[in-house]
C-alpha cells in the first residue's frame, strides 16, 4: 500500500484482557509479528493482536490517538481504560490520510 520504509500499519494489542492497550504503527504484518513476540518476552500478560489497519498515514492517526486518550496513558504507548470500540470510534473521526 505505501512507500517501503515507511510506517503504514496502524495495530492495537491487548494485554491482561484489555486492561491495558497498546497503540502502535509499523511497517508491515511481518514487523508486527516480531514486535508482538518481544513485547511478549517477560511479559507473564499474554498479548494479542486486535486490530490492525493499512492506513496512508498510519503516523497521524497514531499520533490522533494518543492525544485522544493521553488522560489514559499508563506508560508509553499502553494505555489503560480505553476499548477497541473507543478506538474505532475515534478513527471514524479521523480524516488526515495525507
Amino acid at each position: 500500500m505505501g512507500k517501503p520504509g515507511i510506517h503504514n500499519l496502524l495495530y492495537v494489542l491487548e494485554c491482561d484482557n484489555e486492561q491495558y492497550i497498546k497503540i502502535g504503527i509499523c511497517k508491515d504484518a511481518g514487523v508486527l509479528k516480531k514486535r508482538i513476540n518481544t513485547l511478549q518476552t517477560g511479559n507473564p500478560k499474554k498479548i494479542n493482536l486486535v486490530y490492525a489497519e493499512e492506513r496512508l498515514s498510519a503516523k497521524n492517526a497514531e499520533k490522533y490517538l494518543h492525544q485522544c486518550f493521553d488522560e489514559q496513558r499508563c506508560e508509553g504507548e499502553w494505555f489503560t481504560g480505553v476499548t477497541l470500540m473507543d478506538i474505532r470510534r475515534k478513527l471514524m473521526l479521523f480524516h488526515d490520510q495525507d
